[in-house]
């Protein structure tokens, strides 16, 4: 199957976003609590959510960073930045802010200049991206922007989807069809695969291994080099 285009994604997502919180809230809120706490948010810290969606996850991280931190929320879908907002309103979530783009889109000059706008640093302490990577047109050119804009010692989380795994994997072949297309996306590409490589990475698994949380940390200076990337 080929992968969809941005706007294809976008018109996609402005579609669903009426009743994206209704099936995805319940369905996913293990992992979700599981990548908070893979996280290991701190008082101060500047977290980027990257496809934050409608924001399920942002009054859990603004909390968490408290008044001191800060935390950007980016989504490429209009439609679920106003569901977004809306929610931030209801939580009083004051040190959140939302941008409407893709996170490939700007230069990256520019892109680190709207960082600083709304974190007040181009490099965040936490970068999130959840349930983003199986549906993002060239997944591993965004992963790569987003890995060089982390900060040194910074942490990095990934919560996605897969296929099912051992005792479950007899639903691939109707759980597959029908989560590729509720999702708009592939899940399965070896999204997991971004993290596993590098050190330090730790995987947890959920529903069936249909969901992970990956989380690795960022050591020293380390860029993206061919050892570290194992689609190069």
């Amino acid at each position: 199957m080929p992968p969809a285009s941005l706007s294809d994604t976008r018109r996609w997502y402005a579609r669903i976003a009426p009743i994206y919180d209704l099936v995805c809230r319940p369905l996913y809120a293990r992992p979700r609590r599981a990548a908070l706490r893979a996280m290991d948010l701190k008082s101060r810290d500047k977290v980027l959510e990257i496809g934050c969606g409608t924001g399920l996850n942002l009054p859990m991280i603004s909390e968490a960073v408290g008044t001191t931190g800060r935390v950007l929320g980016i989504d490429a879908t209009a439609e679920m930045l106003d569901r977004a907002e809306k929610r931030l309103d209801q939580f009083d979530c004051d040190n959140v802010a939302l941008y409407d783009g893709d996170l490939m889109e700007p230069p990256y000059a520019a892109l680190k200049g709207i960082l600083r706008k709304h974190l007040d640093t181009a490099h965040p302490d936490v970068i999130l991206c959840s349930y983003l990577f199986a549906i993002a047109p060239e997944y591993q050119d965004l992963f790569e922007r987003a890995w060089q804009l982390l900060r040194p010692g910074g942490r990095f989380v990934i919560v996605d989807t897969q296929p099912f795994r051992g005792g479950w994997r007899w639903l691939n072949p109707l759980a597959v069809p029908i989560a590729n297309w509720s999702g708009g996306g592939d899940v399965r590409r070896p999204t997991v695969d971004l993290l596993k490589s590098m050190p330090l990475t730790e995987i947890e698994t959920f529903l069936g291994g249909s969901v992970f949380v990956a989380r690795t940390r960022k050591l020293g200076k380390m860029r993206l080099l061919d050892d570290y990337l194992p689609f190069s």
